[in-house]
């Protein structure tokens, strides 16, 4: 038969002569704690109370040293909040159950000496009320918080990445796309090897906080100006405040609202914004208006007109047109999204030549701060000339379907716009904004009437130039057959020509287009392929 010892009570540890009693009893201190075995005083008190103030200290030490160095190390950074905020819950738990249970001991000896049992009570009432604000807190900051920083230390960042662009001469560097974690740095190298540079153009959605105001401080040391053409909203307005002098396009707009993170407390937001509000107001902006800044919704954009930016001293002044270029483009997207338009695709693959030159020639058309206008262009100008190439070599099927449309166009520009129909004509289509003055429907169909010229063109056979003459005969019957529609061809011969002049052989052409449309493929071909030419 087993005798059971009876328990070793707080007052009944055994010693022994070295001291090993008193260490084992120390080693046990956090189990005995869990147990409920140590007195209601230092439980409460030490486990508790103290115990909760050093953790309070010591998230706040992170906190401060994770906003120094969140964007030297973000996954590092993140990872350590994370944990710490995940540490606090089993540390919470350890607590507030050994204070229940050092507690209702208390009690249990309390009844058993007649006495009262009030501050057991009390304790427990407040582990009750701890227990609450505890799921409150890990429920409402917590645990969205922590979930936000895991994101971002295993490379869940969902902020855009940053688009930066040398161009102007290098007197210009363009910050698009979104303020990701390494844009401050990407900045800084472009700015270390590019001394030139006076101005930071700021296009972009926003993002990190924290590396929108590294890039400001950065702007402010170097006394460079900064520019948005387009928008520049949330955390970006963080950095356009740091230049000086701070420009804004004609039509651009700046996008104000208050910072947020998941899982910050009413407290802590108020804290950063109120850094926000400084930061505006120490940049020379209207108090008014930096209080409205920051107390707009973070789930809202404020965008205020640019009287307002000027009045409260947020823009130093508006600049007409759109100064000083093309900026902010990612041009391996901007080239994805031409190989989603038919000719372009077709140039790519039946051309890559061409294709190539069309990449230059935007990648220049930035570095040399060209206007939309003068992009477009540049864009347009190798597919027009892989058109003037491939159009005589295009099939008779192909060569129909281009007289057709030729025939539309004209028919659609003669009216309003015969100076532009005129030039449709001229044998190579090198005017590059035909194009804006037709309806969709026929913009379309040029687009793809193109990509089948290249293709067709590309893939023909080496004899189609051997095509037989025509002799001046049919050309004429054509004509006579138009001008028995009553479609006749004007005097050109005259000076000067007038702009009726122009619409009357606009619509001539367009009749005897639809005409060779009609005859039989392998006349219609042939004649389209530049057979025209001299009658």
């Amino acid at each position: 038969m087993t005798i059971e010892a009876p328990p070793i009570g707080p007052q009944e540890t055994p010693v022994s002569a070295d001291g090993g009693g008193r260490r084992a009893d120390r080693g046990m201190f956090i189990g005995r704690h869990w147990r409920g075995e140590l007195e209601l005083g230092p439980s409460y008190w030490l486990c508790g109370s103290l115990l909760g103030a050093l953790v309070v200290i010591l998230t706040v030490l992170i906190a401060e040293w994770a906003s120094a160095n969140i964007t030297e190390a973000p996954r590092l950074t993140s990872f350590a909040i994370a944990m710490t905020t995940s540490l606090v819950l089993p540390v919470s738990i350890w607590q507030t159950v050994g204070i229940w249970r050092s507690a209702s001991r208390r009690a249990q000896q309390r009844k058993a000496a007649g006495k009262g049992t009030l501050w057991a009570t009390m304790a427990r009432l407040g582990v009750i009320l701890s227990v609450l604000l505890l799921a409150y807190s890990f429920g409402r900051y917590r645990i969205p918080n922590a979930i936000a920083y895991l994101q971002i230390a295993f490379g869940g960042d969902q902020t855009p990445h940053h688009i930066i662009r040398l161009f102007n001469g290098g007197r210009v560097v363009a910050l698009g796309g979104g303020f990701d974690f390494g844009t401050a740095d990407a900045l800084r190298a472009v700015l270390d090897a590019s001394p030139g540079v006076r101005t930071v153009e700021l296009n972009s959605i926003g993002g990190r906080v924290a590396e929108a105001e590294q890039v400001r401080r950065m702007i402010m040391a170097r006394h460079l100006a900064t520019y948005t053409a387009t928008t520049c909203a949330s955390a970006c307005t963080v950095a356009y405040i740091g230049g000086n002098p701070r420009y804004l396009a004609t039509g651009a707009k700046l996008a104000f609202h208050e910072y947020s993170f998941p899982g910050l407390s009413p407290q802590q937001t108020a804290a950063i914004n109120g850094h926000g509000e400084s930061t505006l107001i120490n940049a020379g902006v209207s108090p008014w208006f930096a209080q409205k800044a920051f107390t707009t919704p973070a789930h809202e954009l404020w965008t205020p007109d640019v009287a307002t930016l000027v009045s409260a001293h947020v823009v130093t002044r508006q600049l007409s047109g759109y100064w000083p270029s093309v900026t902010g483009m990612d041009v391996a997207a901007f080239l994805r999204g031409l190989t989603r338009v038919p000719s372009f695709a077709a140039l790519k693959k039946y051309d890559p030549t061409d294709y190539a030159r069309l990449q230059q020639n935007i990648d220049e058309a930035i570095q040399a701060g060209a206007p939309p206008a003068e992009l477009n262009a540049r864009v347009r100008l190798p597919l027009l000339q892989a058109l003037a190439r491939y159009l005589p070599l295009a099939g008779d099927t192909v060569q129909i379907e281009d007289a057709k449309l030729l025939a539309d166009e004209a028919t659609a520009l003669a009216p309003s716009h015969p100076d532009v129909c005129v030039a449709l004509f001229d044998g190579s289509r090198s005017v590059t904004t035909y194009l804006r003055f037709l309806p969709d429907v026929l913009r379309r169909r040029d687009i793809a009437v193109t990509a089948n010229i290249i293709a067709s063109g590309a893939s023909a056979p080496s004899d189609i130039r051997d095509d037989p003459p025509l002799a001046r005969g049919e050309v004429a019957k054509i004509i006579s057959a138009v001008r028995s529609d009553g479609v006749d061809m004007p005097a050109l011969g005259r000076k000067p020509v007038t702009p009726d002049d122009k619409r009357k052989m606009c619509l001539f052409l367009a009749d005897f287009l639809r005409h060779v449309s009609a005859l039989p493929s392998n006349e219609a071909g042939p004649l389209m392929r530049g057979r025209l030419v001299g009658h």
